[in-house]
């Protein structure tokens, strides 16, 4: 039987691999519909593409880094205290 924790990981990243690719793909099919509406050749395709992706790897980082199990917590930030969020009074 396979573990959850495998499943959970596998889901994860089939996740963000589709995510990355929606944003590209979306820019590609975008750009060559502006394309073909505007006459400008293949240029609103190359830029959304490049847009799109910049944007699923934006999008990517975002979600690793709410993500504790996926990626470790940056060693140069003290760790929070829980008790901070406390009202001093």
């Amino acid at each position: 039987m396979v573990e959850p924790a495998l499943l959970r990981r596998a889901g994860q990243a089939i996740a963000l691999g589709s995510q990355f690719s929606g944003f590209t793909l979306g820019g590609m099919v975008l750009g060559y519909f502006l394309d073909r509406w505007l006459g400008s050749g293949p240029l609103l395709l190359l830029v959304l593409a490049f847009g799109g992706m910049m944007l699923g790897t934006w999008s990517l980082l975002r979600s690793l880094r709410n993500s504790p199990d996926v990626l470790p917590p940056d060693p140069a930030q003290p760790p929070e205290d829980p008790g901070s969020d406390r009202d001093r009074s």
